[in-house]
């Protein structure tokens, strides 16, 4: 019996959109041949609605599957369409709060089912900005300045966003006090805590990292872009984003950047797949971002974009690879 792929998508997130993107690009590119595909969505309210999933289904097709079915509550779907949990596996790619965060990884270890992506630790302190900005720091790698503690003494502009969330949403640019003032003020809509950071003014680099452990496939691309603020609309939704892959960055600067990335995926425990986003100014200066344990996957994304493009992996066939680095990270 071929093993049954569940791609968890959706979720009670202000990515929840996005998820949805990600969720149909995985579903639509999974192997018939190596599995039984089914949609595993998580609605806004948190029910579940288990399904197998059309092959050659359109994405409108798709979306109003969604909006025309009934999910159920969490223990009814469980008990009726997810009892057997043998000869399983998940591929989670529900992004920000709940999803990317540990959550839900704690859930389907409870479940005892094996995912793609890292551990619920990894996933909890990738997510946390201030946590992450502790392990950055003990690593030497270089960071914008942080203002969270003192907003006395602000240089401005500054980057204000949640403590706990992704995709920029709730994240803002400030250029004085009055709009600092605002920018905690719509940042705290999403999180109780907020960072307060200096703004680099750069190219931002996104470096994928492929596999666990010493066994990594890296490789680095970009998005040409307005350089003050790459916000939400235009992650996901400004189709007329050119990528540049790979990014155009000396070679010995890309090296730093690569060694910050596999420093950074290592030290908290990462595993599987993950996107570590650096600030490059026309100095050279290296800044690091922050990780993504479970990035983007929708048609506009950087990871499976890159993995085909540099590393000549088709979709179909990176699909099969995470699944695999799934299995034995569960062994």
């Amino acid at each position: 019996m071929k093993p049954q792929l569940y791609v968890a998508f959706g979720g009670q997130t202000t990515e929840h959109e996005v998820s949805i993107k990600s969720g149909y690009n995985i579903l639509t590119n999974a192997s018939r041949d190596k599995y039984g595909v089914f949609g595993f969505y998580i609605s806004r309210v948190g029910e579940f609605l288990i399904f197998e999933m059309p092959e050659n289904m359109l994405f409108e097709d798709f979306v109003n599957l969604l909006n025309n079915s009934k999910p159920k509550p969490q223990i009814q779907a469980l008990a009726e369409d997810f009892k057997d949990t043998n000869n399983k596996i998940i591929f989670p790619i529900i992004h920000g709060q709940t999803g990317e965060d540990g959550k839900l990884q704690g859930f389907f270890d409870i479940l005892g089912v094996p995912y793609v992506g890292s551990s619920v630790t990894a996933s909890a302190v990738g997510m946390d900005k201030a946590v992450m900005r502790l392990v950055a720091k003990s690593l030497n790698i270089p960071m914008a300045r942080d203002y969270s503690e003192n907003l006395d003494n602000i240089e401005f502009p500054v980057f204000v966003k949640p403590r706990n969330g992704g995709s920029s949403v709730g994240a803002s640019r400030a250029e004085n006090k009055e709009e600092l003032e605002k920018a905690i003020s719509l940042a705290k809509q999403y999180d109780s805590k907020v960072l307060v950071e200096q703004l680099i003014v750069g190219r931002e680099i996104e470096v994928c990292v492929l596999g666990s452990g010493s066994d990594l496939l890296l490789g680095a691309g970009e998005f040409a872009r307005n350089p003050s603020f790459f916000d939400y609309h235009a992650k996901y939704l400004d189709e007329s984003l050119k990528m540049q892959i790979p990014a155009i960055v000396p070679d010995s600067d890309m090296k730093i950047m690569e060694d910050y990335a596999v420093q950074v995926f290592n030290s908290i425990g990462a595993s599987v797949l993950s996107r570590v986003d650096f600030f490059y100014t026309d100095k050279g200066e290296i800044y690091f971002n922050e990780i993504n344990t479970l990035p983007g996957y929708t048609s506009m994304s950087m990871f499976p974009s890159l993995c085909e493009k540099m590393h000549k992996i088709s979709q179909t066939e990176l699909i099969d690879r995470l699944v695999e680095l799934a299995l034995e990270k569960n062994v």
